[in-house]
């Protein structure tokens, strides 16, 4: 009995931790901005992407993923991510949390396109905000 239990919590405990809470990740009493331009984006689960070559003053670009919402919410809400055609070069803004474990990922909040409009990406992690 004891091995069955064994192998049955080995093939459920890998779906039990695959995914976990936003703020798990994301710092979310920290909301920092963004400005660069885009390498790739992609609407996936379980999060759409967005991978933006930020130079922020530095000889050396840094890249930085940004996650949103996933894709299924996306079209789901109608959300205008689903529909958003971001290319290579395009020059764009993003606000969003940290990841906690201090890598160039940031959950995203708000994005801002060159030609001003704001999207929001995700509404607040339910803390407390200090704005850097």
């Amino acid at each position: 009995m004891r091995k069955l239990l064994f192998a049955l919590m080995l093939c459920i405990a890998p779906g039990a931790f695959a995914h976990h809470g936003y703020d798990t990740h994301y710092d979310g009493t920290r909301l920092i901005s963004l400005k660069g331009r885009v390498v790739s984006f992609s609407i996936e689960n379980p999060h759409t992407r967005i991978v933006l070559e930020v130079r922020d003053g530095r000889a050396v670009a840094e890249s930085w993923t940004v996650e949103t919402v996933p894709a299924s919410r996306a079209a789901q809400m109608n959300h205008p991510l689903a529909s958003l055609k971001l290319k290579p070069g395009d020059q764009v803004s993003v606000a969003g949390w940290p990841a906690r474990d201090g890598s160039k990922r940031l959950g995203g909040h708000k994005l801002i396109l060159s030609d001003g409009r704001e999207i929001m990406l995700r509404p607040a992690i339910n803390l407390p905000v200090r704005r850097e």
